[in-house]
């Protein structure tokens, strides 16, 4: 495969293909298009770094091009660039922080735009020579995603992304949940309890709820029934295993229901002690005065290390997906926020 093969089926000159391929600005979207599909026909993969130190040496100064990598997602309440830059939920301002500093942008991309499939995604992508993706979280338990994976390297955050199994950043929910606890034991807590949806439990593997419970069962207490799984959390549900469990201290992700239902039933039981509460995730918190701590979430240092991930691929020009999955795990510890 050369230049001059690509030029004359695309019915171009040898430096349009050559802009093309170094991803030049000066060339229309659709000629773009066609000589990206040509390329791709003959075997051609381009190389991010390529270009930048081409670019380089063209222009004997700085170079002002910085390569594109894209962040994915989807969910069915955050549908703009705007709203998904300001979701508490986001990675995409720490991404685009970490990517400018090595030298990258980063573009946000949906994956469920009306009209648009996963064969169209990857066709864009390869159009505008886009080197790598990098997919948020998704809103359901276990997704799948069918691009076209020969085309770029990939890496993905949490579990939520099933299929297909990509290399992945993810907090270490297990050593988060199972050391808060170390910490508020030797605060002189017992009695502890998990309240979380099932939905929520399903996407992290359960890595909540088996930290939780490894941490009874290595002080002793193997059968507990203090973590209350539900598809939805309503008063009454809660309200009995509440006062069946009497936890000292509740780890959630509601920080004003659970504590306005908590104290509603304590004023009813007679010199009852005030539970505690423990966030699930920082970013998430609401009202912090209700708060005894929370886990970190570590969506900076997430972020961070999907970027790294990504553009060590990128350098080693890999595409397709990896032979072996890889996860970095970050462990987050609990901040304390009040006695």
């Amino acid at each position: 495969m050369n230049l001059d093969e690509i030029a004359t089926r695309a019915g171009v000159s040898r430096m349009t293909v050559s802009r093309v391929l170094r991803n030049h600005n000066h060339v229309s979207q659709a000629t773009r298009e066609r000589v990206m599909r040509i390329a791709s026909e003959l075997g051609y993969r381009p190389n991010p770094m390529v270009s930048v130190l081409m670019s380089q040496v063209a222009q004997s100064r700085k170079a002002t091009y910085q390569p594109t990598l894209i962040y994915a997602w989807e969910h069915s309440s955050i549908q703009t660039k705007e709203s998904l830059e300001n979701s508490r939920g986001s990675h995409l301002r720490a991404v685009r922080k970490r990517a400018g500093e090595v030298g990258f942008q980063v573009d946000a991309m949906r994956i469920d735009e009306p009209g648009m499939t996963h064969r169209r995604y990857s066709e864009i992508l390869v159009a505008r020579n886009i080197p790598g993706l990098i997919i948020a979280p998704s809103e359901a338990p276990e997704s799948s995603y069918d691009f076209d994976w020969n085309a770029f390297p990939a890496v993905t955050f949490g579990y939520s992304v099933r299929s297909p199994q990509l290399s992945r950043v993810t907090l270490n929910y297990h050593a988060g949940i199972f050391n808060a606890m170390k910490v508020l034991w030797e605060r002189g807590f017992r009695r502890f309890g998990l309240v979380i949806t099932k939905k929520t439990d399903d996407r992290i593997l359960h890595l909540w709820s088996s930290g939780f419970l490894t941490f009874h069962w290595e002080q002793g207490f193997p059968n507990v029934p203090n973590i209350l799984v539900l598809e939805q959390i309503d008063e009454k549900a809660f309200s009995d295993w509440f006062r069946g469990t009497r936890p000292e201290v509740i780890f959630a992700y509601n920080d004003s229901e659970i504590v306005e239902w908590t104290r509603q039933i304590e004023g009813r039981i007679k010199k009852a002690s005030r539970c505690k509460f423990v966030h699930l995730d920082q970013d998430f918190i609401h009202h912090p005065e209700n708060l005894y701590g929370a886990i970190e979430s570590c969506r900076s240092q997430l972020a961070e290390a999907a970027v790294d991930m990504l553009v060590t691929k990128i350098k080693h020009n890999e595409s397709g997906l990896p032979e072996r999955q890889k996860n970095i795990s970050i462990e987050p510890e609990m901040i304390l926020m009040g006695e």
